[in-house]
């Protein structure tokens, strides 16, 4: 996985910066044509655009990044709610704390941090 992407996404800015020089009015697939090498930066930039937290914002290749918080935030997605950091090393963690048990499914369940999809009661006729 790639991971210092916006470094990938300046340098792909600065090469369209020059192509547009050379072919004013170009489209994109012409672009990747001449340079495709770029092909798999700019698929993720033209998925990823639309959506405000698709990218983790940080530099992940700077030394001070270190492994354990981009695996405490990929934790974040799956439901984690409390890390217990015991080291930098590792991570003991609560995953889905206030969740519904098997006789609670069909419950309204608004106090838990990931709420039940709700159900839409059919209109009878």
């Amino acid at each position: 996985m790639p991971l210092p992407i916006g470094r990938r996404v300046r340098a792909c800015y600065d090469v369209l910066l020059e192509d547009l020089e050379e072919h004013p009015g170009s489209d994109v697939i012409h672009f990747l044509l001449r340079r495709p090498a770029l092909k798999s930066i700019v698929r993720r930039i033209q998925t990823m655009s639309r959506h405000k937290y698709a990218e983790i914002r940080a530099n992940l290749a700077d030394r001070n990044v270190r492994p354990m918080d981009l695996l405490r935030c990929k934790l974040a997605f799956f439901g984690v709610s409390k890390f217990d950091p015991r080291s930098k090393l590792w991570v003991r963690n609560t995953m889905y704390q206030g969740a519904p048990l098997i006789d609670d499914i069909g419950q309204t369940y608004e106090s838990w941090f990931l709420p039940l999809k709700p159900q839409i009661e059919e209109a009878q006729a």
